[in-house]
């Protein structure tokens, strides 16, 4: 990557106008925000939602309740009390994010004055990821000089969508295994691929939901315990 420029830049900065600084406006709008997600993870860069989007949350330390749909699919009931967050009103941080189609992305949990909240649906029954456009992930100024200083050489290539050796499910099983595995989080008496499968629903769901059972399969071997926890 060049030499971070010296150009007078505007209090914040959407997605489009970080990629030109750092010369990455080749990459797609999918692969900028994934970047950028990395980069909040390794060097502790702020991704915030503008726009308007007002939606309901629970805390994530509330906690939720795995139930099943008739079709035998699981779903999250939410289980705290429902705060009311506004992008105009609150700074709101992104947290876990996943794409979905055209310039729309869905947040998974955001942060707020330090807690994380989940997103939950307009009865406030059900954990659900909020729809966004990507138009609207901003960072603020002084964060972005922060990250145009570092050597950004932190990410490891197979988890960098800039790198050539990009390998995005062996990114997923990475982060299912800390999840999972690591913080043992979902029922740890559930086999390892229903939990995986409940993971990628809250954390990554599929544009094709017929490829997530697959793909539970494949991340719940690589991550080494595919049978029952017990």
């Amino acid at each position: 990557m060049n030499q971070p420029k010296k150009t007078p830049l505007p209090p914040v900065l959407n997605l489009e106008m970080a990629a030109a600084e750092l010369e990455l406006s080749h990459l797609s709008q999918w692969s900028l925000m994934d970047y950028f997600l990395q980069c909040q993870r390794y060097y502790g860069l702020t991704l915030r939602l503008g726009g308007y989007y007002e939606f309901p949350a629970q805390l994530v330390s509330d906690g939720f309740e795995e139930v099943l749909e008739r079709n035998g699919a699981p779903i999250l009931l939410s289980q705290g009390e429902t705060h009311w967050l506004n992008s105009t009103k609150n700074q709101i941080e992104i947290g876990h994010a996943s794409f979905t189609k055209g310039a729309n992305f869905l947040i998974h949990t955001v942060v707020l004055h330090g807690s994380e909240y989940y997103p939950i649906d307009e009865t406030q029954m059900f954990v659900q990821p909020h729809h966004c456009d990507l138009r609207d992930v901003y960072m603020d100024k002084e964060d972005f000089r922060d990250l145009q200083g570092s050597h950004l050489d932190k990410i490891p290539e197979w988890k960098n969508p800039v790198s050539a050796y990009y390998a995005p499910e062996m990114k997923l099983a990475e982060e299912a295994h800390q999840a999972l595995i690591v913080e043992s989080k979902l029922n740890i008496y559930d086999k390892m691929e229903d939990r995986v499968h409940v993971w990628l629903i809250q954390n990554y769901p599929a544009k094709d939901k017929s490829r997530m059972g697959a793909q539970a399969r494949r991340i719940s071997i690589i991550i080494g315990k595919a049978k029952r926890t017990t």
